[in-house]
């Protein structure tokens, strides 16, 4: 299985890049996700900015001043000054923990689409605010009562 070519463009993180460039105005992508910048125009040693690789996956190799082992943040930071285009910034956003039998939690939630329409959610909590390769997954579930308190129709799956 795998996504079709045309994917590659949506999927780098430097999409948010050329979007003034678009016809499309996307409004719901300029809402909810944090503001991204080429690397070069932010202080490189900030705890406002996170850095992340244009197709890093999980997590990995994603630069938080103050989350990511400190070592690993240098290297990261090296790798930005030297390579700047393989990578972006993004403005820093507090995560809100919620408390769990092993302690806080940091929660992450997505919603899966085919062909434009909703087809499931999914989760995952880790234990810093960072969801890379040692998060947990988690079931997503929606109360029925929520449901029928918005008058959604009831579904089946």
């Amino acid at each position: 299985m795998s996504n079709p070519g045309y994917a590659i463009l949506i999927q780098s993180k430097r999409f948010p890049l050329v979007w003034d460039k678009l016809k499309s105005r996307l409004p719901t992508w300029r809402l909810l996700l944090p503001e991204t910048r080429y690397p070069v125009e932010v202080p490189i040693d900030s705890t406002e900015w996170v850095f992340k690789p244009i197709f890093g996956r999980v997590g990995e190799d994603v630069g938080i001043k103050g989350v990511t082992e400190q070592r690993e943040y240098l290297e990261i930071v090296r790798d930005v000054r030297r390579h700047p285009d393989y990578w972006i910034a993004q403005r820093r956003f507090d995560a809100l923990p919620v408390e769990s039998e092993g302690g806080l939690r940091y929660p992450c939630l997505g919603v899966f689409t085919v062909d434009g329409h909703v087809a499931g959610a999914y989760g995952r909590v880790a234990s810093k605010p960072l969801i890379d390769q040692s998060a947990q997954d988690v079931a997503v579930l929606i109360r029925e009562k929520d449901r029928h308190e918005k008058n959604e129709p009831k579904r089946t799956v």
